[in-house]
């Protein structure tokens, strides 16, 4: 019965889906090379690290975002200071400018 139970849980996790991908014969080989010494079929390698990419890029957007955080908090503060402080048109137009570049930066998430 358990055996059963093993073969159903293992239809389930057929793959059946396919996905193709262009490379060149360097890609390819240097693929196949990495896969060998990783003891994986080329397919499951190029799968293992496209999620693996996305787990990471998921990760780097998270710490990216954190910085912008900390960052728009510090221009707010030093705009809170400028309010009651007199500064040079340059300074200021300079923080401006930052402040900018920041908001530009968040746009691109």
């Amino acid at each position: 019965m358990e055996q059963e139970a093993e073969k159903l849980r293992k239809k389930t996790e057929w793959k059946n889906e396919t996905v193709t991908a262009r490379v060149t014969s360097e890609e390819k080989e240097k693929i196949r090379k990495q896969a060998e010494k990783e003891k994986k079929s080329a397919s499951q390698y190029m799968v293992d690290a496209a999620l693996a990419g996305m787990e990471r890029r998921s990760s780097k957007d998270k710490k990216r975002v954190w910085i912008l955080i900390n960052n728009q908090n510090i221009l707010n503060d030093i705009f809170t200071i400028l309010r009651d402080e007199t500064v040079s048109e340059e300074l200021y137009g300079k923080i401006t400018e930052l402040a900018e570049e920041e908001n530009k930066l968040w746009q691109c998430l």
